[in-house]
């Protein structure tokens, strides 16, 4: 089998089963794509390879292998991102990107599962960094459930809220980034399963109120091709309203994706 991942220049490749073996038999670093293939087998034979990853020079490698155990079997791998996390200061906690900052959000999911999450983001106590870090795991390979789809639009809703102190002191970049963050892991949900078309009506309801509110901060192309992107996902009543949002407002990669959601539900811009 073969899984599509990216490498260290951040390039989509594909890698094999066979190239994983290789890569066990070099003796060599693991390179970025394998770490992150691993992830994608859900084989809990590679759990060892990748606890030693957690401690390799390279802070993109240590991130991808946590992110790998979190894929594979989180409970299982729990000890040792724990582990990990102990072995890093505090005081790692002030730069950025942090690794522990990283590994405490798989933790407290692992744990406290998505409340705990919640509570924790509304929370005043706590580092706002890792708060910022709580939906990270979500990418390429994750299981989805409802839940998760909730709490994504939880965050969400709570970002463009500016609920608490941490998310207003954001620049005006990272909140950009973080909402686009969000964006991109609901297209990541309807793209690795039917999930956005099983979830309940009140959660489909609550996502297209969600991007109204996100189309009407002036969203840049990436988010609008992202959100015509989620239109193929959804159920088909609000796969039209996100559409019609979209209507006259596109442009570049994010009307191509448009028009493609266009194809994808038969229907004509005009009949919007």
């Amino acid at each position: 089998m073969k899984y599509e991942v990216i490498n260290k220049n951040n390039a989509l490749t594909y890698v094999s089963d066979e190239d994983i073996r290789q890569a066990f038999d070099s003796k060599e670093p693991f390179k970025r794509e394998i770490v992150r293939a691993m992830g994608l087998t859900n084989n809990e034979d590679y759990l060892p390879y990748l606890y030693q990853a957690l401690y390799d020079e390279s802070f993109i490698i240590r991130l991808d292998a946590a992110q790998s155990i979190f894929m594979i079997n989180a409970e299982k791998g729990l000890s040792e991102l724990k582990k990990r996390n102990e072995a890093i200061d505090d005081s790692e906690l002030e730069t950025e990107p942090s690794e522990k900052a990283n590994l405490l959000a798989r933790i407290m999911r692992i744990e406290k599962g998505v409340e705990g999450i919640k509570e924790y983001i509304l929370s005043d106590d706590g580092y706002d960094i890792v708060k910022y870090c709580c939906i990270t795991y979500y990418g390429c390979g994750y299981r989805y459930h409802e839940e998760d789809v909730e709490l994504l639009w939880f965050v969400m809703d709570c970002f463009l809220n500016k609920e608490k102190k941490w998310m207003k002191d954001l620049s005006y970049q990272e909140y950009r980034e973080f909402i686009y963050f969000g964006l991109e892991s609901i297209w990541l949900a309807g793209r690795e399963s039917d999930i956005l078309n099983k979830v309940s009506e009140e959660l489909n309801q609550k996502i297209y109120h969600m991007i109204t509110r996100v189309m009407n901060q002036k969203p840049t192309t990436d988010m609008k091709e992202l959100i015509a992107e989620i239109s193929k996902y959804m159920k088909e009543p609000y796969a039209m309203k996100i559409l019609a949002l979209l209507k006259h407002h596109v442009s570049g990669d994010a009307k191509r994706e448009y028009k493609k959601s266009l194809k994808k539900w038969n229907i004509t811009e005009e009949e919007l």
